[in-house]
């Protein structure tokens, strides 16, 4: 019975792929200290999410959700920042004349 024995070129791959995995992880935690920031973050468990509205799992979910997710939790934040502002005041990023 013969066993099968990977070639050099498919341990490269597994490498290559494997250092690709560390690096997507590390910027995976950045990304989720930068917005969320260390306050908000869950990370018992090896978890790494913020609860917050809308849930962000910054391991799990997609690039496209956590793009969305992000988007929305920004939209969020502007429109409250909108309703507390005076009413004399601009509106944040409105041009003034």
């Amino acid at each position: 019975m013969s066993l099968y024995e990977p070639n050099e070129n498919e341990f490269m791959i597994a490498r290559e792929l494997s250092k690709a995995m560390m690096e997507n992880r590390r910027l995976q935690r950045m990304l989720g200290v930068l917005f969320s920031g260390y306050r908000y973050l869950y990370t018992d468990d090896g978890e790494f999410s913020d609860s917050r509205h809308p849930t962000i799992d910054w391991m799990r979910d997609t690039p496209f959700e956590l793009k969305e997710k992000m988007r929305e939790r920004n939209q969020s934040r502007m429109e409250k920042q909108q309703e507390e502002a005076p009413e004399d005041c601009a509106a944040p990023g409105a041009m003034r004349s």
